[in-house]
């Protein structure tokens, strides 16, 4: 085998030069580095937006607990009125 029958098999193209390829290869690297730490920075904001969901959902709980835990009023609208059903279920008495 000749470098003519390798030439013809390669399609005649002359072998690309290696002169950039350590600044090509640091770029490339520079670039995933670069990327990575933008991708850490969202994953921290939203770890947080969700620690801070969570506890504004476990404080509304823990308030709506303890709000409906005792009745307040007897107003018209309230939910504790004699004729509710959730009261008429369990008796008057309760």
């Amino acid at each position: 085998m000749t470098d003519d029958d390798l030439d013809r098999w390669l399609g005649g193209a002359p072998a690309p030069g290696l002169d950039n390829l350590e600044a090509l290869v640091w770029l490339r690297l520079d670039r995933r580095v670069a990327e990575d730490r933008r991708l850490a920075t969202v994953g921290a904001w939203q770890g947080g937006a969700l620690v801070v969901a969570a506890l504004a959902s476990l404080s509304w709980g823990v308030m709506s607990a303890a709000a409906t835990a005792r009745p307040q009023t007897l107003a018209v609208f309230s939910p504790y009125l004699a004729s509710a059903p959730s009261t008429r279920l369990i008796g008057p008495a309760g």
